[in-house]
């Protein structure tokens, strides 16, 4: 059955109802008509006593009774629970830092200067060094006397 032919079906069992402009307070008295009589309940129908309602209220209402005797009978006020007593202690970790990119530049070129000391005191240069040095604690000392 293609859809035309069940379209041309449903619209025969199920007919379409044009509104006339005139007609508005008919149509909606009809149509109220049809609500109040599926909404009210027919005389001498009683409602079910077993809805569905029922029977989904009183199994939760009854597990979660249940769940909370269960809580409170397991969980004393003061009790350790024994997973917390049979538990050993973890002991910390302290976790490490690798040194920085600055600092493996500076080991480096300590290391390459205490190399270079090494072979300047094989050399005999010494000397010059500490002369160097005295020139420049000795300009120091006259800049910091300028500036004061």
């Amino acid at each position: 059955m293609d859809f035309m032919a069940w379209f041309r079906d449903w619209l025969s069992r199920h007919p379409l109802k044009e509104l006339d402009p005139s007609q508005h307070s008919r149509f909606t008295a009809e149509v109220m008509t049809r609500v109040r009589r599926l909404s009210q309940p027919q005389p001498g129908q009683a409602p079910a006593p077993w809805s569905p309602a029922r029977w989904v209220v009183w199994p939760s209402l009854a597990l979660a009774a249940a769940g909370l005797v269960i809580a409170l009978t397991l969980h004393r006020p003061g009790a350790e629970p024994e997973m917390v007593r049979t538990t050993p202690q973890s002991t910390p970790l302290m976790l490490a830092e690798g040194p920085s990119d600055d600092e493996r530049w500076l080991e480096q070129t300590l290391l390459l200067l205490e190399d270079l000391d090494e072979s300047a005191a094989s050399d005999g240069s010494v000397d010059e060094d500490a002369q160097l040095l005295d020139e420049l604690e000795q300009l120091e000392q006259e800049e910091v006397a300028t500036r004061s």
